[in-house]
C-alpha cells in the first residue's frame, strides 16, 4: 500500500442515468486497492446505486488495467470474448446499405479482439468491490449542485440541501456534470453531433430460430451511408447487443419502430432482421464534450474531471469506457505525488491521449457512414481503392486497442 498525499477524496458520479458511465467506481476501486489510509466518498446523484444493462465492449488495453486491479478473475466470468472459431475473426466490416451486403474488413484475434459484456455485470462487480472497503462511503440521492475551493478544500452542496467537505473533488458526474458546469460555465452544455441512437438487447435464441446468415459470435459493423448498425453478443452469448446509429436533427421524440425499419429499408436482410427483434430501442441522441477542454483540473487543484465529464466522445471505437478506466488508474496512481503536481501530471498524461482517441472516433463514424472525404464518392459496389481507403482509416483507428498499457507509475 502507497501513501496517500490527501486524506479523503470525494467522488461524483451518476448524473445522468440513462448514459451513466463507470470512471467514478473504477476510481473508488483502484484508489483502495492502493491506498489504506484514504478516505472516499461516492455520491450518487440519484436515489440508488442503480445499474443499466445495456451492452459495452472492452479492448484487451483495458481489461490489462481492470486485471492489475485484481478485477481479473470477476472479469473472466462477465465477458464474452469475440472470436469466430473457424476463421479466427473476431471483427467484421461489412457494406450493408444494398440487399446484397457484403464484408470489406475484418480484424483477427491476431491483431486485436474486443471483449463484450454488459454494463450491468461490470456495475455489479464495481460496486461489489467498493462495498469491501471499510474506508469508502456511498451516499445515493446526493446530486451535486455547486462546490467552493479553498486552500484548505472543495465543500460540495448538493441539491438536496445537504454539504460536504473533502481535500480533493473528482468530477465523474458524466456528460451533463455539474463540476464542468461549474469550472468551464461556457462549456456546461455537451454538444448534440447529429446522430439518433437506437438501442436494444436481443435474446439469441430469438434470432437462432429465424433463418439467417448473421455472425453471432464476433462484433459486426454494419455500414452504409449516413448511418450504420453495430452488433455484438453480450452475457456470455445470452444477449445480441444492437446499435443503430442515424443521421437526424436534434429532436426530442424519438422515431417509432416503423420509422426505423423503414430508415433502413434497401439493406441487406440481417440488418433488417436485427432491428425487426428490438421493437421498443432505447434512443439516445448523441452528444459529445467538444471543443477540447484546456485542461481538466481547476485553478486551486483541488477539483479534478474525469470520464466522461472531460472527454465524453462518440462511441464508434468502443472506446469510451477505456479511456474512462485510464483516467482512473492513472489519477489514483499518482495520488502519492503532493496534490498539485498529482493532478497536473493526470492532466498532462491523459488529457491528450483521450482527446486523440475522440478524434480518431469521429473519423471512424464518418468511415463507417461512408462520407469520410476518402469515401463519400464510393457506390453500391465498393472499388478496391475504397476498400483500402476504408481499412486504412479504420486501423489507424483501433491501434490505441490493443497498444500496451505502459504507463509509469
Amino acid at each position: 500500500m502507497s501513501q496517500a498525499s490527501v486524506q479523503s477524496v470525494a467522488i461524483v458520479y451518476g448524473f445522468y442515468i440513462a448514459q451513466r458511465g463507470i470512471a467514478g467506481l473504477v476510481l473508488a476501486v483502484a484508489l483502495g486497492q492502493r491506498y489504506n489510509d484514504l478516505r472516499i466518498d461516492v455520491y450518487e446523484a440519484s436515489k440508488e446505486f442503480g445499474e443499466l444493462g445495456l451492452g459495452l465492449g472492452m479492448w484487451p488495453r483495458p481489461m490489462s488495467i481492470l486485471a492489475r486491479m485484481g478485477l481479473g478473475e470477476q472479469m473472466k466470468k462477465i465477458v464474452s470474448p469475440l472470436l469466430d472459431d473457424k476463421n479466427g475473426i473476431s471483427m467484421e466490416f461489412r457494406k450493408s446499405d444494398s440487399k446484397e451486403g457484403y464484408s470489406i474488413h475484418s480484424f483477427t484475434r491476431a491483431l486485436s479482439s474486443m471483449s463484450s459484456l454488459s454494463r450491468q455485470d461490470l456495475q455489479r462487480i464495481l460496486l461489489d468491490a467498493v462495498s469491501q472497503n471499510p474506508n469508502c462511503n456511498c451516499y445515493s440521492n446526493h446530486r451535486l449542485d455547486t462546490y467552493e475551493e479553498t486552500n484548505a478544500g472543495v465543500t460540495m452542496r448538493f441539491t438536496s440541501g445537504g454539504s460536504a467537505q473533502a481535500d480533493l473533488l473528482v468530477g465523474a458526474d458524466g456528460i451533463r456534470s455539474a463540476v464542468r458546469r461549474q469550472m468551464f460555465p461556457g462549456l456546461a452544455h455537451p454538444k448534440y453531433v447529429g446522430y439518433g441512437v437506437y438501442r436494444g438487447l436481443i435474446q439469441l435464441e430469438d434470432i437462432q430460430s429465424e433463418e439467417h446468415t448473421i455472425a453471432l459470435d464476433r462484433c459486426v459493423v454494419y455500414a452504409g451511408k449516413n448511418k450504420h448498425v453495430i452488433m455484438y453478443p453480450i452475457s456470455r452469448g445470452k444477449f445480441l447487443n444492437v446499435v443503430a446509429f442515424v443521421q437526424e436533427p436534434y429532436s426530442n421524440a424519438a422515431m417509432s419502430h416503423s420509422q426505423l425499419l423503414a430508415t433502413f429499408d434497401g439493406w441487406e436482410r440481417d440488418v433488417q432482421l436485427l432491428l425487426q427483434h428490438i421493437p421498443q430501442p432505447i434512443r439516445m441522441p448523441l452528444f459529445v464534450v467538444e471543443p477540447y477542454l484546456s485542461k481538466w483540473v481547476s485553478d486551486g487543484s483541488r477539483v479534478v474531471l474525469l470520464g466522461d465529464s472531460a472527454h465524453a466522445m462518440r462511441p464508434h471505437l468502443g472506446s469510451g469506457a477505456g479511456q474512462a478506466v485510464e483516467d482512473a488508474y492513472v489519477l489514483a496512481s499518482l495520488l502519492s505525488k503532493p496534490l498539485p503536481e498529482a493532478v497536473h501530471a493526470y492532466d498532462n498524461t491523459r488529457r491528450e491521449a483521450a482527446y486523440r482517441i475522440s478524434g480518431a472516433s469521429r473519423t471512424a463514424g464518418e468511415a463507417y457512414d461512408l462520407y469520410a472525404p476518402e469515401l463519400v464518392d464510393e457506390a453500391d459496389s465498393m472499388s478496391d481503392l475504397g476498400r483500402e481507403k476504408f481499412r486504412k482509416i479504420v486501423d489507424s483507428g483501433y491501434v490505441w486497442s490493443y497498444a500496451p498499457f505502459d504507463f509509469a507509475e
